[in-house]
This record gives structure tokens, sequence and C-alpha cells, in this order.
């Protein structure tokens, strides 16, 4: 079962671009009062229609990402390409906070666009140790 965070999350970059959160739920043939109800869950085969629902009417490269295996590649091909890890992060903190509406990652670089630290909401939750490895925080 998906639940209301999930639905919310990947309605959210619908919403943002100006759709009716109601209007794609139909569409999917999901309750139109999901999108409001914090108890809501859906189960798999709601979940694809609601994916592809979203995915056709906004034509949207994160959306067009089948699956985790093909968006972790979809990242690692992005991180590559950058010349830091700060940089190279910066795309999947962004399709992160695209899909989820319960919390907000930040990545915190230097002028050079090395990667300081990893921020959910206001707690840390990942810092580079002075040897340049990854830490978690705390």
């Amino acid at each position: 079962m998906i639940g209301y965070y999930y639905i919310r999350g990947y309605l959210q970059g619908a919403v943002n671009a100006g759709f009716n959160p109601q209007d794609i739920q139909t569409a999917a043939n999901i309750d139109a009062a999901i999108y409001q109800d914090p108890t809501a869950v859906i189960d798999g085969e709601q979940f694809n229609n609601l994916i592809l629902t979203i995915r056709r009417a906004l034509n949207d490269l994160y959306m067009q990402v089948p699956g985790k295996l093909a968006m972790d590649q979809a990242s690692a091909l992005t991180a590559v390409k950058e010349e830091t890890l700060g940089e190279g992060i910066r795309p999947l903190i962004g399709f992160i906070n695209a899909v989820r509406s319960d919390e907000e990652r930040e990545c915190v670089v230097d002028e050079e666009g090395e990667l300081l630290q990893l921020i959910n909401g206001d707690i840390p939750i990942a810092r580079i140790a002075e040897n340049g490895r990854l830490l978690r925080a705390g």
C-alpha cells in the first residue's frame, strides 16, 4: 500500500505546474478525496495508474524515470558529469524534493561547489569529513 505522503509528493509536481490534483486522481480512477486525507492509502495498481497519468499530464523528465533503479542510474549519470560531489548531488536532492511533500532536503556547498553538508529540514543528515569522506551526521 502506498501512503498519503507519497501520493501528495508525486502529485506535487503536477500541482506546481498548475494542474488540479483531484482532476489527475479522477483521470487515474482514484478517489479525488485522497489528496486531502492523511490516512489515505492506494494499492500498487492505483499507484501505477497515478504515475502514468501524471507522466502523461506533465510530459516531465522526472516522471519518465521508470522505477528506483532507473532513477539511481539517471542520478549517477548526472553526478558523473559534474566536477564536484555537491554539483552532482543537487539534481538528486531536487528530485527528492519534487516527489516528497512531507520534508525538504538541502545541499550545502562552498564557493567551488564542494559538498559541505546535507540537511533534512533543520536536521543535518550527512557532512563531509576533513579526509573527504561523506559521513552520517549525529
